[in-house]
């Protein structure tokens, strides 16, 4: 059983139903991350509605769970995602023991930033739990690559801003983030979010 850490971004989706098409048996873990930039319930929604597209459309072979985390801010800083994910990851897996591999949503763009400091932060962490294998489906892809790859349906329910706005039960991209600036430069939509 592979464990995939679902933000609701484009490339966890993506990297999630690519397993789910390719017929892996699938633990989905989503950490809902609550700081300074106010992205949590965007991202839940997301999730939410990603798993319900899963369901409607047979990609059925998974469990899923959710954990909460608020991280403080200090000295202008907070906890990385790759440390919380890897945090969670660990406790699952040292507790399923048949899961054999931690499944990350990392891209092609994303292999700059493989010897950072959170990256190395975070595979400690994962080791302290676990034996687990992380694996990387979708570094060979860029973003746009993955965009391309989903079905019209999802490319509409994946969020990636990291800074929305809320007004009048939407989650509004910021269009100043690192991410709604990637997504602009490919040309990749990414339409505000009804929240329910």
């Amino acid at each position: 059983m592979i464990l995939a850490m679902l933000s609701g971004g484009l490339d966890s989706v993506t990297m999630v139903y690519l397993l789910l098409k390719q017929g892996h048996k699938l633990h989905i873990h989503h950490v809902e991350i609550e700081n300074e930039e106010h992205r949590a319930l965007a991202e839940t929604v997301a999730v939410n509605n990603v798993l319900e597209y899963f369901k409607q459309n047979n990609l059925t072979n998974f469990t899923f769970t959710t954990s909460k985390i608020t991280c403080p801010t200090i000295n202008g800083n907070f906890l990385y995602d790759a440390t919380v994910t890897n945090l969670f990851a660990g406790f699952i897996c040292s507790n399923e023991k048949k899961i054999k591999s931690v499944a990350i949503g990392a891209t092609k763009e994303d292999s700059q930033f493989s010897n950072t400091t959170r990256f190395s932060q975070g595979r400690q962490i994962l080791e302290m739990f676990t034996t687990a294998e992380k694996i990387y489906p979708i570094k060979e892809f860029t973003k746009r690559e993955l965009y391309d790859m989903l079905p019209d349906e999802l490319k509409n329910l994946f969020w990636s801003c990291r800074t929305p706005k809320y007004e009048n039960n939407y989650a509004i991209k910021c269009d100043r983030c690192f991410t709604c600036g990637q997504m602009k430069k490919l040309e990749i939509l990414q339409k505000d979010l009804f929240l329910g």
